[in-house]
């Protein structure tokens, strides 16, 4: 073989090595780029069941807070009923033997 020869040769090796590492690297950033999209997707889906998920929490709590003042308010209305009862029983209690 001549040099002339062999400097194509080595040449036209180059050319498929670095048609190989350009084709490779074009895949590798259709590949980031699909995976930062799924990324971004995926946050975005996360972010939005994380808001639904903060508002059920709010609403449940508030439900639970309601709840609880009601039964406060129900003991309160039947601790001063039964005291009320009490003050009658006793008021009665003295009126029979006063009389």
């Amino acid at each position: 073989m001549t040099d002339n020869t062999q400097i194509e040769l080595i040449s036209e090796q180059l050319k498929r090595i670095q048609d190989n590492m350009d084709s490779r690297l074009k895949r590798l950033e259709i590949q980031i780029n699909h995976n930062q999209e799924l990324t971004s997707n995926s946050l975005t889906w996360i972010k939005i069941q994380s808001d639904d998920l903060r508002r059920e929490l709010n609403d449940h709590e508030l439900r639970i807070r309601s709840a609880n003042d009601a039964v406060i308010s129900y003991r309160s209305k039947s601790n001063i009923f039964n005291g009320g009862a009490i003050f009658t029983a006793v008021a009665a209690l003295l009126k029979s033997f006063l009389t």
